[in-house]
């Protein structure tokens, strides 16, 4: 039977050989096969990637490493978190992301089967595309620094943004007339 389905009925027949009268007996039973990635996709502030996965999963927790389970997992920047709660994994971006709505995410973890443990495990090298968020909000940003200054003082601005993205600054002054 197609195995589309997380849980899928198989009819199984079990016949002894070799006995003068064979007997049978027929039984259904469920196979269940591995997790598989359904969607990834970024989060409104593009600083996070849910991926949802077909059914619920054995991984739970926050704070994982995401190297370990994702294929090319330094496009998700210097320190990833992979958070694992049901059917969903949450990678927080960190600061030098690179990755973008249209790339591959590619599973290649060991060891994740169903909640339930029952399953096979999750197919390694299975891919999804990663897709822009629905409303995607814009880049936000904190410049802090003196708003009046003389002629001879020395100005410190800093600027300071939310985003694992990294910002680009352009200073300038306008002289008073």
């Amino acid at each position: 039977p197609p195995l589309s389905q997380p849980r899928t009925p198989v009819r199984v027949t079990i016949a002894e050989e070799g006995a003068a009268n064979t007997r049978f007996a027929t039984c259904t039973v469920k196979y269940a096969r591995g997790p598989r990635m359904l969607t990834a996709t970024f989060n409104p502030s593009g600083s996070a990637i849910t991926i949802l996965w077909d059914q619920a999963t054995i991984a739970a927790g926050t704070g994982t490493g995401c190297d370990a389970d994702f294929a090319g997992s330094q496009a998700f920047g210097r320190a990833p978190v992979c958070a694992w709660e049901g059917d969903q994994t949450v990678v927080y971006l960190s600061y030098n992301a690179t990755i973008v709505p249209g790339d591959q995410i590619t599973f290649t973890g060991v060891g994740l089967r169903s909640a339930d443990a029952l399953s096979s495990e999750a197919m390694g090298g299975q891919s999804v595309t990663v897709a822009a968020p629905d409303v995607l909000l814009p880049p936000t940003f904190v410049l802090t620094g003196p708003s009046n200054m003389g002629g001879c003082d020395t100005a410190v601005l800093s600027a300071a943004s939310g985003s694992p993205r990294p910002l680009t600054y352009r200073w300038g002054a306008l002289n008073s007339p």
